[in-house]
């Protein structure tokens, strides 16, 4: 097994840094060498100082301690993460034949990564939702049993719900992303498994409002809205808001319905998610809202005029 000093020597290694220009101002030389023996477990706020110092935040290590290689699986799951990010399943296909390289992803639960983005491509570059969902079940009943109620096995879930809501099965879709919420709720504190977290929460939020449980929808969305502020995260809240908005219209909650959709608008116009936009505004109340007198027509202007592509 790994241990964190082992992490800090190659890094330090990899930037020609000496356990002296390391220490300076930190700690002793000495206890550097201690620590990337194992013989020391430097503090926490030791580790947030050499973090600094080596460029790198140390405490995203811990989860890859057992891995022959920590700094590469680490490394290659934050390339699957921005992947899933930007729905570049392509980009994923080509990181998978270099983790399939590596002794780690041959086992789990890093195998999950490769299996659950293998199953994705097919899904949204092929087109073939139905076998996507068959072989990530097939997965489901290979895990060991104390994984399965890991982040890993909720994003499966979540592929397997999205699957089922491209094909009209909104029941399977349902159930699906109930079971990876469920898995969320037990998984809150890691900063690496947040934006999973919240587009699992996400998934439940929308499948309530397309099953016309408004206000199951809003209960999930609000309390999304609290949980992305605790981890101060910004991921996926152009979704939150729409669909709170919308949810809140259905049940002729219109201050609060108009409140969210303008904050909707603001975001749209901050970043530019055309993909999202689309997805957005084909819902059966967008027109309604956006038409609306109470918001502003230079934001809706401004608005169509940044996203015509997209519609």
């Amino acid at each position: 097994m790994n241990h964190i000093g082992n992490i800090i020597n190659e890094l330090r290694c990899s930037m020609n840094i000496t356990r002296a220009g390391l220490a300076r101002g930190i700690c002793t030389e000495k206890y550097i060498y201690l620590i990337e023996k194992g013989k020391r477990t430097p503090s926490s706020d030791i580790l947030k100082l050499l973090s600094g110092r080596l460029r790198v935040n140390l405490f995203d290590y811990f989860e890859f301690l057992d891995c022959i290689n920590p700094i590469k699986v680490n490394e290659i799951m934050k390339g699957f993460q921005l992947c899933q990010r930007n729905t570049d399943f392509a980009a994923a296909k080509k990181l998978i034949g270099v983790a399939k390289k590596m002794p780690d992803f041959k086992c789990e639960p890093w195998i999950f990564e490769i299996e659950t983005n293998k199953a994705a491509y097919k899904a949204f570059n092929e087109n073939k939702y139905e076998e996507a969902i068959n072989d990530s079940n097939e997965m489901l009943k290979k895990i060991e049993p104390k994984y399965l109620n890991s982040i890993h096995v909720a994003k499966i879930y979540v592929l397997i719900s999205t699957c089922y809501q491209i094909i009209g099965d909104l029941v399977s879709a349902k159930d699906a992303a109930l079971k990876a919420y469920e898995i969320t709720c037990n998984n809150h504190g890691l900063i690496s498994n947040v934006h999973d977290i919240i587009t699992s929460r996400l998934n439940v939020q929308t499948l309530y409002y397309l099953s016309a449980e408004y206000n199951k929808s809003i209960d999930v969305g609000e309390k999304l809205l609290k949980y992305n502020n605790e981890m101060s995260s910004f991921s996926r809240l152009h979704f939150i808001y729409a669909f709170l908005a919308f949810s809140y219209y259905k049940i002729e909650g219109y201050d609060k319905a108009f409140l969210y959709f303008k904050k909707l608008i603001f975001v749209l116009l901050v970043g530019y998610n055309p993909l999202d936009f689309y997805h957005i505004s084909t819902q059966d109340v967008f027109d309604a809202m956006i038409n609306n007198k109470r918001i502003n027509r230079m934001l809706v202007r401004e608005l169509n005029g940044r996203y015509q592509k997209a519609k």
